[in-house]
């Protein structure tokens, strides 16, 4: 199967993946995601996100080194590789104005 994203809200830049063999395949994937007729639900390859098989295998890491933002788990500002914190229980991003007030009350 091969990786495709979509917007899921264009005026946020929020993206999802989902796995199909072809484009239109991962039109119909992503049509339980967002209210949008197939025709105007776009897609397109991430080729990098193909090795993981499914959304919820592929590393924050990997989304960020890849060009893509998740929310501060404190604050909620996006979150790219280059004002990444840290994380919290390894799977919640901080950004790095957040992660230096979070390790400065320790």
């Amino acid at each position: 199967m091969k990786a495709w994203s979509f917007a899921t809200d264009p005026w946020e830049g929020t993206h999802m993946i989902v796995y199909a063999d072809t484009a239109g395949q991962a039109k119909r994937a992503a049509m339980e995601y967002v209210d949008n007729d197939f025709t105007e639900i776009r897609v397109y390859r991430v080729q990098w996100a193909d090795k993981y098989g499914d959304y919820d295998n592929i590393p924050i890491d990997t989304f960020l080194k890849n060009g893509w933002w998740w929310p501060c788990h404190k604050c909620g500002t996006p979150v790219y590789e280059d004002n990444l914190g840290g994380y919290i229980n390894e799977k919640e991003p901080v950004c790095d104005e957040c992660w230096k007030e979070l390790n400065h009350n320790e």
